[in-house]
């Protein structure tokens, strides 16, 4: 009877675990909604940028490469797969494909790491599927942004190196230093990612016995690569967005801002894996590959942030983030399923979660970054097409993909676009001390019928001037003066 019972529980994970993919894919694909660090990444990737004139053509892979360095704040190697990607098809649908196929494909490499620590299909499958309804996770998980090929490249590289640890070879550890040198190439946060993973890496090569014959060789073989990597990120795109990892006045970190040690769910996280890390230190054989890199990885975090260097935050930190989630639902999963009973208590509580996830998610539509190009839309089909619009810098780009990709591409000549359109562009790149000044810079440069300002704009209007439209994520607003 019992076996029965568990066997039905079985099934119902794996079905449920399934709609819940499923869902992803769904809420993925169909969302339509590009915001502004996703309509600036495809300008940069057409060889454009955020504030380049209506219209324009896009350029070549070396025009990417240059837009990258001074519109983004990412080494750039999303940008230039992006680039590709677009040639093919630059549908909304399509571009969101790819960072699909990234979160994907994380998730399959997450799922065979599972595998590799000794987890059965089922409970591999149940690991996958609870860190794909964490919100760091499936909030980023298709944006078109690089935060996806960094799950990847965390994923891949865990599963990689469990199947070479017990046997490494020449042609094994040079596989895995070229596939950590491709993914550095995502996000500077995945560059800290490596550098944290190699020390592990390395200190498994040096008390390694089978490596003791060439162990020069193997660090050589494995080092060279990653530092060739750190070379042409940081001279070719690093120097010019952030020479000396100076910190951003927007984000957190923990030198300016002690109270993160108390207050951020990273820090909770953060001294959680340290303790369970201590507590199975005296029994190494418990320790997998997966926690030691956590560990070591999450410390150098947090002493970069410390220093200043680096902010302490979930999402700027995703690779530490991602690592410990999966260290704490593995774990979690391990102690549950010790036993048959405790097996199908953990089937229940996964059920329940699923079932609480279904209507939770729902939410999702409810987040700026989804309703505000809906927003836009709205705004923009009020207003009558004989009147002029002033464009806040932030909005501009979004106005330019809904127009030139989006669902307005043919349209222009109804919506007279660009003519009536007075959009502005400003970038300031305080971390390098330059600024980039371009037309026009707020809306008190012009006099339109209508101004379309985002929140985050409004430091540089007098807002008294002018009237607010309830109901919406943006300030759509007429001259009042």
């Amino acid at each position: 009877m019992r076996k029965s019972f568990s066997s039905i529980l079985r099934l119902l994970v794996c079905i449920v675990g399934g709609i819940i993919l499923i869902y992803f894919v769904k809420i993925g694909l169909l969302n339509s909604n590009y915001w502004y660090d996703e309509t600036g990444q495809y300008f940069i990737s057409c060889g454009l940028n955020h504030y380049s004139p209506p219209l324009s053509p896009g350029h070549g892979i070396m025009e990417v490469i240059n837009n990258n360095r001074y519109y983004n704040l990412d080494p750039g190697g999303f940008s230039v797969i992006l680039y590709y990607w677009i040639k093919i098809k630059n549908a909304p649908i399509f571009l969101r494909l790819l960072p699909l196929v990234f979160y994907f494909l994380a998730l399959f490499c997450a799922y065979k790491l599972c595998r590799k620590e000794g987890f059965n299909k089922i409970n591999s499958f149940m690991v996958v599927v609870t860190l794909s309804m964490i919100p760091i996770v499936y909030n980023n998980a298709t944006l078109l942004r690089a935060y996806s090929m960094e799950m990847l490249g965390v994923f891949g590289s865990l599963w990689l190196w469990s199947i070479n640890k017990n046997e490494i070879t020449l042609k094994r550890i040079f596989l895995l230093s070229l596939f950590l040198s491709v993914f550095m190439t995502s996000r500077y946060s995945f560059v800290i990612y490596t550098a944290g993973f190699s020390l592990n890496v390395l200190y498994r090569i040096i008390t390694d016995n089978s490596c003791s014959a060439s162990r020069l060789k193997y660090i050589a073989l494995y080092i060279i690569p990653l530092l060739l990597m750190m070379g042409i990120i940081y001279f070719g795109e690093m120097i010019f967005q952030n020479k000396s990892a100076a910190p951003l006045d927007y984000l957190p970190y923990i030198n300016n801002n002690w109270n993160l040690l108390l207050t951020s769910q990273l820090s909770y996280r953060f001294y959680f894996v340290i303790l369970i890390f201590g507590v199975l230190h005296k029994n190494r054989h418990k320790i997998n590959e997966s926690l030691r890199v956590c560990v070591i990885v999450s410390v150098l975090y947090f002493s970069l942030s410390i220093m200043g260097m680096f902010p302490w935050d979930d999402k700027r930190a995703l690779p530490m983030t991602i690592v410990q989630i999966y260290c704490i639902i593995s774990l979690f999963i391990a102690l549950t399923s010790r036993s048959i009973i405790g097996e199908d208590i953990l089937s229940v509580l996964f059920l329940l979660l699923c079932v609480n996830f279904k209507f939770t998610t729902y939410t999702l539509s409810a987040d700026r970054h989804f309703l505000y190009t809906s927003d836009i839309r709205q705004c923009i089909e009020q207003i009558d097409t004989n009147k002029s619009i002033f464009i806040s810098d932030h909005i501009t780009p979004d106005i330019k993909f809904l127009f030139e990709v989006d669902r307005y591409k043919q349209e222009q000549d109804r919506y007279n676009y660009p003519r009536r359109f007075m959009l502005g562009s400003y970038m300031s790149h305080n971390y390098t001390g330059n600024k980039i000044k371009k037309g026009i810079l707020s809306a008190d440069d012009v006099k339109c019928d209508y101004y379309l300002i985002d929140y985050s704009a409004q430091q540089n209007v007098d807002m008294s001037n002018y009237s607010k439209v309830e109901g919406y994520n943006i300030l759509f607003v007429r001259n009042s003066k």
